[in-house]
């Protein structure tokens, strides 16, 4: 499997999580739509690369959650943009993982990396589907735990909070 171009397609999952983390409400919009341009760079990057494999439910899903998120960070104003610094994370993991175990019942999302590197008349063997069924379920099991750790962080420590503390004490 060509690990490469999978850890490419997370990398707007991993954005939009550094960019919130850091910047709390105010980048929530912002932060959406550097993941939306990174998820579909990385959509067209891989489509263009890789025509005979086809497109890939990560990127896909990347472009879709990252611009729902994005129009509502712009039209949903401070509640929206507070709810997006808070728990977008989270949510956005979870999208992930459910995307990630759904996958495991259709076509499993690894496997459509790895058909870039395993010879065709492989793609339909028992073996390599359970293979690829595993690490899918896998990913999304851990991908699960991480979007319930964002979602407790969240709510434990809201970045709506510690950004509105740091405000306060750097003017002060």
């Amino acid at each position: 499997m060509d690990s490469k171009k999978m850890f490419v397609s997370l990398i707007p999952w991993v954005l939009f999580s550094v960019l919130i983390n850091r910047r709390g409400a105010d980048a929530a919009a912002v932060a959406a739509v550097a993941a939306l341009l990174a998820a579909a760079v990385s959509l067209v990057l891989l489509i263009k690369s890789m025509q005979e494999t086809g497109v890939k439910v990560l990127d896909v899903t990347g472009v879709a959650t990252f611009g729902a998120f994005a129009v509502v960070g712009f039209s949903g104003g401070s509640p929206a943009t507070n709810w997006i610094a808070d728990y977008g994370r989270g949510s956005a993991t979870l999208v992930l993982a459910a995307i990630m175990l759904g996958s495991v019942f259709t076509v499993p999302f690894t496997e459509q990396y790895a058909r870039e590197s395993v010879p065709r008349e492989y793609w339909t063997s028992p073996v390599f589907r359970s293979v690829n069924r595993k690490i899918s379920a896998m990913w999304a099991g851990v991908v699960a735990v991480m979007g319930v750790g964002h979602l407790l962080a969240g709510l434990l420590d809201p970045a709506t909070h510690r950004f509105r503390v740091s405000d306060r004490s750097i003017s002060s």
